[in-house]
């Protein structure tokens, strides 16, 4: 079973995220705080990390992200104009905040398959 990192301010995107996942037999782990985030992450918890793009400082933060680990990184963005800067600070994949979960969980399940490949090669 995959487990996914929820990480959000929003509490109605994180109940909706953590329920959907659920609904698949995904383990969910939720956050909103930064310092959180890394810790779980620098323990291997997850398998995934899925970051609501209206957090303060989220291009900074993914970029210190990606320095700590390779765990697959998808942001959840709802302009579609900060996706090239998202992508270069490090995220695996933006999504638009509109996006069906059938496409988000694809999306998610992709990268946790092509990350696991990678890792035991």
């Amino acid at each position: 079973m995959f487990t996914i990192l929820l990480c959000s301010q929003q509490p109605n995107t994180i109940l909706w995220l953590d329920h959907a996942f659920r609904q698949v037999n995904y383990n969910c782990r939720i956050t909103t705080e930064w310092d959180v985030l890394f810790r779980v992450v620098k323990g291997s918890y997850v398998d995934t990390v899925l970051l609501d793009a209206a957090m303060e400082g989220v291009e900074d933060q993914c970029r210190l992200l990606r320095a700590i680990s390779d765990v697959p990184l998808i942001v959840i963005c709802g302009q579609e104009d900060k996706a090239e800067a998202l992508l270069a600070a490090g995220a695996d994949d933006v999504i638009l905040a509109n996006t069906s979960f059938s496409d988000l969980l694809e999306i998610a399940q992709r990268k946790m398959r092509r990350s696991k490949a990678v890792a035991s090669s």
